[in-house]
């Protein structure tokens, strides 16, 4: 399904190219999202379903021009267990302080897993590195897989509880893979946010309710390699924060001065922040001719620019392509494609390299020139 919507938006954007009209450019898929980290962008794509699980590929664009091309195109393949459901469901994924998380697990499955990779050791878990073993194993010994991710204890109890009161739907579902996909799209949802290089805020949201858990997490300095050693973990005892949202559907959250911003995968955005001591949410973004389809962070200043592209209207005229960046302010700003090189690359890569361009063109993000050895 994924693929034939990627083959879609390929189509619609040569077809862009070369008659100017925007409106083939829209699929239902959930926003996309990008990062710029260190003069590149990383996105995440989707290359392959076997038995049910994701084979994600994690990319890694050159930004800089005259960069060095050894990286062009550098690709680090994960096994992501979707549990039959993996070409359905967005993963949440994001760089923050040089690492790569990402949100494994669900409701289903009874765990949620937060993946922490610190990204000068991606190699190790690339699947298409034959040395990838050898490269844990000479570090960590068997400590690997412990010290690149944790369990989320407190915040999955919760989604367990939601998930038996939910046990008597299983009859209205012929498979366990539907029955599956229907408790993760509308009926419990998650997403993690890191909020340092060891400590995330868990989000968990049902009928409505927001609960944001938060955790911190240690790894002992001098851990004896003959040992099993594992992150020493503090959670407190109930969630943070609660508030009510408004939307029942997944999300995947950003934040920005104490204020979060839940982007949804009907591509709208909802505000939570508090206001006298109150959460106040509000339905920022839900514009039927201008969804939200791509999110682009800048993971050395942790801002984030929502991108939302217009098409024709019934009445003939066409909505302005925006963006704006996920703050306070969340002012739109008009931005036109067709003043930007399309570049050739395997989907999503070329309209996010367009996306990108935008935000350098206007001096949103910074890209340094590439040292010279």
């Amino acid at each position: 399904m994924r693929k034939m919507a990627s083959y879609g938006f390929a189509f619609a954007a040569v077809f862009y190219a070369l008659f100017g009209d925007r409106s083939l450019l829209f699929s239902a898929d959930p926003p996309m999202l990008a990062s710029i980290h260190d003069n590149e962008l990383f996105y995440l794509r989707l290359d392959r379903v076997l038995n049910g699980d994701g084979f994600y590929q994690l990319v890694a664009q050159p930004l800089a021009k005259g960069a060095d091309n050894s990286r062009q195109k550098a690709k680090y393949e994960f096994l992501l267990n979707g549990y039959g459901i993996a070409d359905r469901l967005p993963v949440r994924w994001r760089i923050r302080d040089g690492i790569l998380w990402m949100l494994g697990g669900g409701v289903m499955t009874g765990v949620l897993e937060v993946k922490r990779i610190p990204l000068d050791e991606l190699p190790m878990f690339d699947k298409n590195n034959p040395k990838a073993e050898d490269l844990m194993w000479s570090k960590y010994k068997q400590h690997g897989h412990e010290y690149f991710g944790w369990g989320l204890s407190l915040a999955t109890r919760d989604l367990n509880i939601m998930f038996e009161n939910k046990r008597p739907m299983r009859g209205k579902f012929e498979t366990d893979t539907e029955w599956h996909f229907a408790i993760a799209t509308k009926v419990a949802f998650c997403d993690s946010l890191p909020t340092s290089s060891a400590s995330e805020s868990t989000f968990v949201l049902y009928k409505g309710k927001c609960e944001v858990w938060d955790s911190v997490r240690m790894w002992p300095k001098n851990f004896d390699q003959k040992k099993y050693v594992q992150w020493n973990m503090r959670w407190y005892d109930k969630p943070q924060e609660t508030f009510h949202l408004g939307f029942t559907e997944p999300f995947t959250v950003f934040s920005s001065n104490h204020t979060y911003f839940f982007v949804t995968n009907s591509c709208k955005l909802y505000t939570a922040g508090k206001v006298g001591g109150k959460w106040e949410v509000v339905k920022t973004w839900a514009e039927d001719d201008r969804p939200i389809c791509a999110v682009i962070t800048d993971a050395e200043t942790n801002r984030s620019f929502a991108f939302a592209q217009g098409y024709n209207r019934a009445d003939g005229s066409r909505a302005k392509d925006v963006y704006f960046e996920l703050n306070a302010k969340l002012t739109p700003i008009e931005f036109d494609l067709s003043k930007i090189k399309l570049i050739k690359g395997e989907e999503p890569l070329p309209m996010l390299r367009q996306l990108t361009q935008v935000l350098i063109n206007d001096k949103k993000v910074k890209i340094a020139k590439p040292k010279v050895p």
